[in-house]
This record gives structure tokens, sequence and C-alpha cells, in this order.
């Protein structure tokens, strides 16, 4: 059986070194001896079979989002990997997005660093199946164009509300958009309220034309 080879692309050497330290034992997988600049790691995984390809967050160089998507593109069977402080949500379906395979924190430990890189191999994602269903959800990538345009209505609010009603839509919650929008509950919850004042609607049903029987008309354009 031959060992996942791997790539790490970061300016920080002490990190490289911990990784490597953290990897040591890790028979099946084969860390390159030395890490790569950002801007070289495209170059280096077209050019020898590495599978699996680590990224860190912060760069002094290309930043990793820009270097993921190439590398997505550009050699599609390397499963890239961010190392971040903090994966969030929201970063992780970035990474997602750009076809990267997912985000895991600067403090993991060893034997989860190893089962990530055994799973990204496998074609896993490193997110929760929650994250992997958000990112690819279908017209997610731009729900504002799902707000009809041609509704005057819509020109009472403002391009943030517009945006929460296109995400509404999709049959997110508001927890859901908070988390995609990196904003409290709280926030989308006001902003929803304000829509429904400016539309004068009652709620998320009336706001996209569904009726129950016994409701009066709706009207357009108000």
């Amino acid at each position: 059986m031959h060992a996942i080879a791997t790539l790490f692309a970061t300016s920080n050497l002490r990190l490289f070194d911990h990784v490597a330290w953290m990897l040591r034992k890790q028979r099946d997988i084969a860390l390159h001896p030395m890490p790569v600049r950002e801007s070289e790691a495209l170059t280096i995984v077209r050019i020898r079979r590495f599978q699996v390809l680590l990224l860190d967050a912060e760069p002094l160089g290309t930043p990793p989002l820009e270097t993921i998507r190439s590398v997505a593109a550009l050699a599609p069977t390397v499963r890239s990997l961010l190392f971040r402080a903090q994966c969030s949500d929201h970063v992780a379906i970035d990474v997602l997005r750009c076809g990267g395979a997912g985000c895991i924190p600067i403090d993991v430990k060893a034997t989860l660093l190893a089962r990530a890189i055994r799973g990204l191999h496998a074609g896993d994602y490193w997110a929760s199946r929650a994250i992997v269903a958000r990112a690819f959800r279908p017209q997610a990538a731009q729900p504002t164009e799902s707000v009809a345009p041609e509704s005057t209505a819509y020109t009472h609010l403002s391009p943030r509300e517009r945006e929460i009603v296109g995400w509404m839509r999709t049959g997110m919650s508001n927890k859901e958009i908070a988390r995609e929008l990196g904003i409290s509950d709280m926030t989308v919850k006001t902003h929803a309220h304000n829509i429904f004042n400016k539309l004068e609607v009652s709620g998320r049903l009336r706001l996209f034309g569904v009726r129950h029987v016994g409701d009066p008309p709706l009207v357009s354009g108000v």
C-alpha cells in the first residue's frame, strides 16, 4: 500500500515543523520533507503526484482560497485542506465552494489530523453533512437572483434585506442565514421584521405568495 503523498504550503516554518511532528508516526502518510510557498503549490502538485495539499490560512503570498480554486481546476485529483485558527461554518463553506475538501483548526490533535488526511484521500469531505449540504445547495451561491426584480415591492428594501429575502427563498432558517452571512440570529430577525413591515406581510408564507384558505388576496407592488 502506497503512503498518501501530502504537501504543506506554508510560510510558517514553526507550523510546518509542528505538523511534521504530529504525522511522524503515520506510516501511511508521507509528508513532503519541506514546506513550499503558496505561489508554488499549484506548480508542484501538477508536476509531482501529490494526493493531499495542506494550506496555511495566513500565507505571506497567494490567498489560500485562490490557491484552492486553482488546484481544483488544474489538478482535480488533489484534495485541499485548509489550516486555520478557527474553522467557522462560513469558512468551511467557502473552502468547499472553491473546490477544497475541508477546513481544520491549527490546534487539532495528531490522530484527528491523520484521520482527516485519510478521509480526504478516500474521497470524503472534512466537514459535517450539514455544511456540505449548505455549500452545494442549489442557488446558494447567488441567492439574490431569486428575488423577483420586476416587483416594485422590492425597491423599498435595502441591499442587505434583498439578500436575506433571497436566502429565505432557498428555505434557510434565520439561524442558517445568520451563519451564512456571519451575523447574529437577532440581526437576521430584525431584518426579517423590517422586511415584513415594508412589504406589509405577516410572515414568510405571505411574503412568497403562499396562501391559506380564507386569506385575503395578496397585493403586489405595495
